[in-house]
C-alpha cells in the first residue's frame, strides 16, 4: 500500500506543506493560468468588503483580518481598497497581544490589517511583498491554523479568505472561527473557485480544469505532491454557491449573497454578523 496522502487529503500538514513547495511560483502561476484575471476578482472583492464597511462610516476601530493570506495578494487589495476610499483606522496598543511571524510580540489592534497563514513558505513571501510595497507598517502577519485562530471573539471589522476555505480540513469549524472573530456587524467574506455550469463552457471549464491546468502547472512549477491536480480535485469536490452560503448562514451569518464571477468559476460570498 502506498504511504503518499490521498489527492484530497486536507491535513494542516499536509496543506501546508504543499503551498510551501509551490510558494515560489505561486504568484505567477495564478496571473498566468487564470490570464491576470484574480487581479479583477480580488478588486471586486475589495470594492464590495469596503462599500459595506463605509456604511458605518469611514473611521474603523477594528482591524481587518485575511485569513489564509498566501503572499499577500488580497492582503495588498484590500489595503490599497482602504487608501483610495481614505478609511481611517484607530489603533489601539492597548489591546490583546499575539506573537507574529517575525516573532515579535504585538497588539492585535497595533496595525490596521492582519495577514494570517499556516504556510510558513507563503508568509515569508508576503512579508517581503508588503515590504517591497512600503505597507508593512500597516500589517501584521501570523502563522497559525485558519480552525483554531488565536484571537478573542469579536475583535475584527471584516475577516476574508480569497481560494482556501476549500483547503480547511473542517470547513464547518472554519466558518464558525471566521464568524466568532468578527465583531457583530462586521462582515465575512469569501473568494472561491467554483464549477461553472451551462452545457457549453462548463464541459469546456471541466477539461481546461482537469486536463490542461495541471500539465501546465508541472511545467512551470516542479512539486512533488502535484499541487495543481489537487487544485481541480478540490474544486470539483466543493460545495456548489448555494451549499456554501447555506453553511455560512448556519455559521451564524445574514444577508448572505453569492456572486458569480467570470461564467460562473469564482465566486464572491458575503455575510454580516449581527450577534
Amino acid at each position: 500500500m502506498s504511504d503518499q496522502p490521498t489527492p484530497l487529503d486536507k491535513s494542516p500538514e499536509r496543506i501546508a506543506s504543499l503551498f510551501c513547495e509551490v510558494a515560489p511560483r505561486y504568484d505567477f502561476l495564478n496571473h498566468f493560468l487564470s490570464l491576470s484575471l484574480d487581479r479583477s476578482w480580488r478588486r471586486l472583492a475589495a470594492r464590495d468588503l469596503f462599500k459595506s464597511l463605509a456604511r458605518d462610516g469611514s473611521v474603523l476601530t477594528s482591524p481587518v483580518l485575511d485569513v489564509a493570506t498566501g503572499t499577500g495578494d488580497l492582503l495588498m487589495t484590500l489595503i490599497k481598497e482602504s487608501r483610495r476610499r481614505k478609511f481611517q483606522f484607530v489603533t489601539d496598543k492597548s489591546g490583546p497581544t499575539v506573537t507574529t511571524f517575525d516573532g515579535t510580540t504585538r497588539g492585535v489592534d497595533e496595525r490596521p490589517f492582519v495577514g494570517l497563514d499556516f504556510s510558513s513558505g507563503m508568509l515569508e513571501i508576503a512579508a517581503k511583498k508588503i515590504q517591497r510595497s512600503g505597507l508593512e507598517e500597516q500589517t501584521t502577519f501570523l502563522q497559525a491554523d485558519a480552525t483554531a485562530m488565536p484571537f478573542a471573539n469579536d475583535t475584527f471589522a471584516a475577516a476574508t479568505v480569497a481560494f482556501g476555505v476549500r483547503n480547511m480540513a473542517n470547513l464547518d469549524q472554519g466558518l464558525a472561527e471566521l464568524v466568532r472573530v468578527v465583531r457583530p456587524g462586521g462582515y465575512v467574506g469569501i473568494l472561491e473557485f467554483t464549477m461553472p455550469r451551462g452545457w457549453f463552457f462548463g464541459p469546456v471549464y471541466r477539461f481546461y480544469f482537469k486536463h490542461v491546468l495541471p500539465r501546465l502547472g508541472r511545467l512551470f512549477s516542479t512539486n512533488r505532491q502535484n499541487a495543481y491536480r489537487y487544485l481541480y480535485e478540490s474544486v470539483a469536490a466543493f460545495d456548489d454557491r448555494e451549499t456554501l452560503a447555506a453553511r455560512m448562514r448556519h455559521a451564524g451569518l445574514v444577508d448572505v449573497s453569492a456572486q458569480p464571477l467570470t461564467f460562473g468559476t469564482v465566486a464572491w460570498y458575503k455575510g454580516r454578523k449581527i450577534s
